[in-house]
């Protein structure tokens, strides 16, 4: 019983201190794209099309969001280590449209 309750408490706790960034945001690269690596070089990845829209839209760096998640780390067809997130290089007023363009 007191389970239930302190549940739902913990929750909204970790609701209201929790990080929230308006420089980045997190991306999932589609499972139909089976090679794809990131680049230590200048270029972001081996997707060409991708890096394009990293550059036109100021994006300063993309990490994987989960470092340590491999392959066997999945939901259904949700793979944990497809999950990468850009950091813009300043806070953006254009992140919205951003968002709509993905």
């Amino acid at each position: 019983m007191k389970k239930k309750i302190l549940l739902p408490y913990f929750l909204f706790l970790s609701f209201i201190f929790s990080e929230t960034y308006d420089d980045r945001f997190l991306v999932y690269i589609n499972n139909s794209f089976t090679d794809f690596e990131l680049n230590k070089t200048k270029e972001f990845s081996n997707n060409i099309e991708l890096n394009q829209f990293l550059e036109n839209n100021r994006v300063e760096k993309i990490v994987k969001w989960l470092p340590h998640a491999n392959e066997k780390d999945q939901d259904g067809l949700i793979f944990l280590n497809r999950f990468y997130v850009l950091k813009l290089e300043k806070k953006s007023d254009m992140l919205d449209s951003l968002l709509s363009e993905v």
